[in-house]
């Protein structure tokens, strides 16, 4: 319009003529403005048409998702297996609703909880209900769920509760709703008190031992310790659980004694005895003989250890006066004048003798001289006056050999030694008594009270062995098996195990197979019911089924043994079982053989390994200033029995250990 007006203007129309036009152009733009408008309403309108529809469409398959939804939650809520009940906060808490589990578990009627108050729940102890109220309450103040346990009288006993309040906020972020839900957890609680009263049964059969017993982790810490160990040391069980054991017990890296917590930790079952101990806090001190056993989750899991610690003060002192006995008689027997007796080589006369040698045959100088020693009639057994006739026709220097006497008090017993002199010329015989007669006497009290002292620790070792399995391995079986009825009654009631039960049934039959592992050392299996053959047997089989990583293949190849005598046999075996021990702890072999046989009134015992063997010492009393005892152990018990060990290796080729032992060994 405005360019029309400016156009007629340069044409020289009049005023009018430009108004006219001016009010034609302003009509015809409102028009195309109206118009346009109209257009743009009905296509907004089209789209509004469109939104409505699609948003209506969308509402239809909301709602259908939410009935879905609405059924698959009333589902739920219908066969869950928890008691679940609505409370309707603004109206005084009132219950709305319960679902079947409730009237299930609780064995409750609809009716007595749906549109009551808490305080209206007659079926609930007073107590219950309010705390019920100050639950409520709580939830409502913090908007927060809240979970606590509650028992609930029952007429068939206590029913224990595990009860979940979950709120439910309204647009504003009030509560409005509580969702309740409640699981029994009769079960648990009452598997949870068992396993106390267990535990507390253990901790009492435990501590009833008078030995001690300790347990200790893979950092060497204690984690288990008895009155029987704070008898020994002093140290209560405060003062031990959860400390370093070599800081409790410096000793024991100066004893090397820790070295066999180690091993212990690496699956080795280990034995130390007459060990010396000190603790300068309790002023403590003595002797003990430890067993450790490794503690294991599987197979090869280690994850502790155990050890029966007992006090050996007694009988290690009871050793040292023996010993003490045997170097007294020795000083005597080295330091002590020999009584000298010279004989012409040819014929046996007499030249001459010593003060000594008077004393010892009961004559004068005099009436010796000159005399044949053998028509002297000084002799018990002839067959001894042959054996020295023998002696003598050797013409080399001979030693110990045993001549026992007739005196006119008493008989007596001499130990003769034969010496080839050059005597004027002329050889001789310078043969030299000593009067063992006491120190024979004193040995065989000496072999006695020894034989005696192995069989005390044999009787000890057999009632270690009975006390445990009669006492501690049958109370832990009857606690595995309660653990066992529990799992299957939580299994029945559809709880949930706790992992704890689960973790003390595996511990007590682990603890279980150890402590037969423990006895089986202790006590040879079926030695004196069935032979040394069948219980050597039955300890190799046992041996070749641990299936230890790194462990030899055993064989074995074993006489018939029914005319051993117990005693001899309960000494092989010990012989065996220390020898196998070491090999299996320190040889490295791929093959271990045992063999015993029986020839001539002679036991063999030989037990050969392909391992890396290693340069013998001189004597084995070597291993034990090393303090390696067990060669040593075996040399000084066979030699009770008049028994003897030998042993061969080399360094790259195995080794042999060879043992002899006459049958008639203890009466020798």
């Amino acid at each position: 319009g405005v360019l029309g007006a400016h156009t007629l203007k340069q044409r020289d129309f009049s005023h009018d003529d430009i108004n006219f036009v001016l009010s034609i152009a302003n009509t015809l733009a409102e028009f195309i403005r109206q118009r346009q408008a109209a257009v743009a309403l009905q296509e907004a309108n089209t789209l509004l048409e469109q939104r409505v529809a699609e948003r209506t469409e969308e509402l239809k398959e909301a709602n259908f998702v939410l009935k879905e939804q609405e059924t698959f939650l009333r589902s739920i809520y219908n066969e869950v297996g928890l008691a679940v009940y609505v409370v309707d906060v603004r109206d005084g808490f009132k219950h709305l609703d319960v679902n079947p589990g409730f009237i299930e578990m609780t064995k409750v009627d609809r009716e007595r909880v749906v549109g009551k108050r808490p305080h209206e729940l007659e079926h609930l102890p007073e107590e219950n209900r309010e705390m019920m109220l100050a639950s409520y309450q709580q939830v409502v103040q913090t908007k927060r769920a809240l979970a606590y346990e509650i028992m609930s009288p029952d007429p068939a006993g206590e029913t224990w509760w595990l009860v979940t309040l979950n709120p439910v906020l309204d647009d504003s972020g009030e509560v409005y709703r509580i969702i309740g839900t409640g699981l029994s957890i009769t079960s648990r609680v009452q598997a949870e008190q068992e396993i106390r009263e267990q535990k507390e049964f253990i901790e009492l059969l435990i501590n009833s031992s008078l030995d001690g017993i300790m347990a200790f982790d893979t950092e060497l810490k204690y984690t288990l310790w008895n009155n029987g160990m704070q008898r020994i040391s002093g140290i209560a069980p405060e003062e031990a659980i959860g400390k370093v054991s070599y800081e409790v017990f410096p000793f024991l890296k100066e004893s090397g004694e820790l070295e066999q917590f180690k091993k212990t930790l690496q699956g080795q079952i280990v034995t130390s005895h007459d060990q010396y101990y000190e603790v300068p806090k309790t002023n403590h001190q003595g002797f003990f003989e430890a067993h450790y056993t490794p503690l294991k989750t599987g197979e090869d899991n280690v994850i502790g250890g155990l050890g029966i610690i007992r006090e050996t003060s007694e009988r290690k002192r009871a050793l040292d006066r023996l010993r003490s006995s045997e170097e007294r008689f020795r000083t005597i027997f080295d330091q002590g004048t020999s009584a000298a007796c010279l004989l012409i080589l040819e014929d046996w006369l007499i030249i001459d003798v010593n003060q000594k040698c008077e004393n010892i045959l009961g004559y004068k100088r005099g009436d010796l001289r000159g005399k044949d020693l053998r028509q002297l009639k000084l002799w018990q057994n002839p067959a001894e006056l042959i054996a020295l006739e023998k002696l003598i026709e050797t013409e080399n220097t001979k030693r110990d050999q045993d001549l026992h006497i007739l005196r006119d008090k008493e008989d007596g017993i001499l130990c003769a030694s034969v010496e080839l002199i050059n005597y004027s010329g002329q050889d001789h015989l310078l043969l030299i008594f000593e009067d063992i007669s006491e120190q024979r006497r004193n040995e065989a009290e000496l072999r006695e009270m020894r034989l005696k002292l192995l069989e005390m620790e044999e009787k000890e070792r057999l009632e270690l062995a009975r006390e445990l399995h009669d006492g501690v391995i049958q109370q832990l079986l009857g606690f595995n098996q309660a653990l066992s009825q529990m799992e299957k009654d939580i299994k029945a009631s559809k709880g949930q195990t706790p992992i704890n039960v689960k973790s003390y049934h595996e511990s007590a039959q682990e603890l279980v197979d150890q402590l037969r592992r423990t006895i089986i050392d202790l006590r040879p299996p079926g030695l004196e019911e069935f032979g040394l053959k069948a219980s050597l047997e039955g300890f190799l089989t046992y041996l070749n089924s641990q299936e230890i990583k790194g462990s030899p293949h055993l064989s074995w190849q074993l006489d018939e043994t029914d005319s051993i005598p117990l005693d001899i046999s309960r000494v092989l075996f010990r012989t065996a079982q220390e020898a196998l021990r070491n090999a299996l702890s320190h040889a490295s072999a791929k093959e271990l053989h045992l063999e015993l046989s029986i020839e001539s009134n002679n036991i063999y015992l030989t037990i050969t390994d392909d391992g890396k063997g290693f340069t013998l010492p001189e004597r084995l009393s070597k291993f034990a200033q090393e303090n390696h005892f067990g060669l040593l152990g075996m040399e000084e018990r066979l030699e009770l029995f008049n028994g003897s060990l030998k042993l061969e290796s080399e360094l790259g080729k195995g080794t042999t250990l060879k043992v002899s032992l006459p049958l008639e060994a203890r009466g020798a």
